[in-house]
């Protein structure tokens, strides 16, 4: 079920038309080499599962998710005043797409390829990793998908 939740939300970030072109893929980790500093690198991750007690014929399972996006973002103006002004027009279109994102999903979210999972809350806090923009040109942000997964009970 896990497995599916993760397939289910990839397949509905690539067949959702958004400002920006990206493919997501199911992996174990938020970690990647970024071949080419023109695409958007996006990985589905599961972050944690919970138990919830239902009742007596079924259980819930509350299930983050995380939307992991990153982009390589280098100034290539021919002064330092062109950089910042081109990489702050990448960044302005990454931040925009990450609102995309959360707006698609926005609660209650039901997904298409998994009936069961509901979208309760969405969350990118921080929205990215200043650290790594400021010493890799690294654009990287985790949003958080947070889903209640109903399921039978196994007694």
């Amino acid at each position: 079920m896990l497995i599916d939740l993760l397939d289910a939300v990839a397949e509905e970030l690539n067949n959702t038309q958004f400002s920006q072109v990206f493919t997501a893929e199911r992996a174990y980790l938020p970690r990647w080499k970024l071949k080419d500093s023109r695409t958007i690198e996006a990985k589905v991750c599961l972050k944690g599962i919970e138990q919830i007690p239902a009742d007596r014929g079924r259980t819930e399972l509350g299930v983050d998710v995380w939307v992991a996006l990153a982009k390589h973002v280098p100034g290539t103006g021919a002064s330092e005043a062109l950089k910042l002004a081109d990489q702050q027009t990448k960044l302005d279109a990454l931040i925009y797409l990450i609102e995309e994102i959360q707006q698609h999903f926005r609660p209650p979210r039901q997904l298409a390829a998994c009936e069961a999972a509901n979208c309760v809350a969405v969350e990118a806090a921080p929205v990215y990793d200043p650290e790594q923009l400021e010493t890799k040109d690294l654009f990287f942000s985790l949003t958080t998908l947070s889903f209640i997964v109903y399921q039978a009970s196994l007694d």
